[in-house]
């Protein structure tokens, strides 16, 4: 199998009749496909190599998604990627959940830090998905909880949180 972006050019060898193109595709583009039967020339077998046919089928990798902010509500925002609408988000590379549109409602109760990545998804057959492996990270951080409320002479004390630049005291 001969897959041609440009000037660029890949052979994949395989043994099947199949190829997971997401796996062999790592660079965004559109290729062409052509196939080749390849055989072996020997005194029991002759199977001489078959010709390269182009398949008509043209295949394009979606770039990668750019995750832009994480806000405070756990929305995560990216920018769109041409070619497709559906999403997949993932956190701490563990799958959530597909999105269509631009941005999705993460739901973390803990603090801690967290990596989030979003995957442009292909309709498998005209367009392949960008891949996890190639995404971009956008890490964040959630903030613990105050803790230790009290009020002392019409004075509010609390215990506060590491990483926290202000409060917000709704009365």
């Amino acid at each position: 199998v001969v897959l041609t972006s440009g000037e660029t050019s890949k052979t994949v060898s395989t043994l099947s009749t199949s190829v997971k193109l997401a796996e062999e595709l790592n660079a965004v583009g559109t290729y062409s496909v052509a196939v080749r039967a390849l055989g072996l020339v020997t005194e029991t077998l002759n199977n001489a190599n078959g010709v390269t046919v182009n398949s008509g089928l043209t295949i394009t990798k979606l770039n990668n998604v750019n995750v832009t902010a994480v806000k405070n509500d756990g929305t995560v925002v990216w920018e769109a990627v041409e070619g497709t609408n559906n999403y997949a988000v993932y956190l701490n590379d563990a799958y959530v959940s597909n999105a269509t549109g631009t941005q999705y409602g993460l739901t973390i109760n803990d603090a801690g830090d967290y990596n989030v990545k979003v995957v442009a998804v292909g309709d498998g057959e005209t367009t392949i998905t960008s891949g996890l492996s190639n995404a971009s990270a956008f890490n964040f951080n959630k903030l613990g909880l105050a803790t230790n409320f009290a009020v002392t002479n019409d004075n509010l004390t609390f215990t506060g949180v590491t990483g926290a630049l202000d409060y917000a005291v709704k009365l």
